[in-house]
């Protein structure tokens, strides 16, 4: 299976740093989907907030980057 790194911004604004997650990749999946399984199986601290209601952003579709290595 296919896997992506995300690499995320923890911490405030006052201090904080980014962490690499690895997630796998499946067909349709989207950035909040990665978000949801990285709260799910590897950080359940992580804070996500989203809001697919007020329809200001497009889903941001999720591509591996095993083909540039």
């Amino acid at each position: 299976m296919a896997e992506a790194t995300l690499r995320v911004f923890r911490g405030d604004s006052n201090n904080g740093k980014t962490i690499d997650y690895r997630v796998p990749v499946a067909p349709g999946m989207v950035v909040l989907d990665a978000l949801h399984y990285i709260q799910g199986y590897l950080a359940p601290d992580l804070a996500v907030r989203w809001n697919c209601k007020a329809g200001s952003v497009a889903p941001a579709p999720l591509k591996s980057t095993a083909a540039r290595a």
